[in-house]
């Protein structure tokens, strides 16, 4: 019976270590095991997440009060937070956007 447990214990750690070196995060972004056991991406400060695999979207700016503000990488649009609210919702657009969005449409804020 330990055999048997064993081999499940060790099968299920080839199984999340397989996954995990499947899993592709941006730059300075780290694979993190949910409590699902689902891999995903998550920022330095592990405050914002993404699936893996995904490539990296381009910069997005922002308008605020008529500046354009660069936001940090993993930000899609401009919808902000609670203390903070931009003059617009989608990042400015252009053809890289057109291109990241049209290869992963799910990301996209319809309005």
């Amino acid at each position: 019976m330990k055999s048997v447990v064993f081999l499940l214990m060790l099968t299920w750690l080839g199984w999340s270590v397989g996954s995990q070196l499947d899993c592709r995060c941006w730059p300075d972004w780290k694979p993190v095991l949910t409590e699902e056991g689902d891999w995903i991406c998550k920022d330095a400060n592990l405050d914002k997440t993404f699936h893996c695999n995904i490539d990296v979207p381009p910069k997005c700016v922002c308008k605020d009060k008529g500046v354009e503000v660069q936001l940090p990488l993993g930000e899609i649009n401009c919808v902000g937070d609670i203390q903070k609210t931009y003059d617009n919702i989608n990042c400015n657009s252009n053809p890289e956007w057109e291109a990241w969005f049209g290869k992963y449409p799910q990301y996209r804020l319809y309005h």
